[in-house]
């Protein structure tokens, strides 16, 4: 089921972990467009809908929610070092 609610009705500290989790979610994305060239086929998981949408609002993910932007690998990247 899709979250209900937007982003701005979470909590600061479910919003942090949101984002958080968005990162994480953006790492795999990443990963498999440059291994593959392309978004993840399967789209995404239900669990995965609420941070999908949090990264295109970020600028990380296409409007389209079909590419990783380069902002997108920019936070990724920055994720891995962290």
């Amino acid at each position: 089921m899709y979250p209900s609610k937007p982003f701005s009705e979470y909590t600061k500290g479910e919003q942090d972990f949101i984002i958080e989790m968005t990162k994480r979610c953006l790492v795999n994305w990443a990963d498999h467009q440059i291994q593959f060239r392309c978004f993840p086929q399967n789209k995404y998981p239900d669990q995965e809908y609420l941070y999908l949408r949090v990264a295109q609002e970020k600028g990380w993910i296409s409007k389209s929610g079909d590419r990783v932007l380069a902002t997108g690998f920019k936070v990724a990247a920055a994720f891995l070092r962290r």
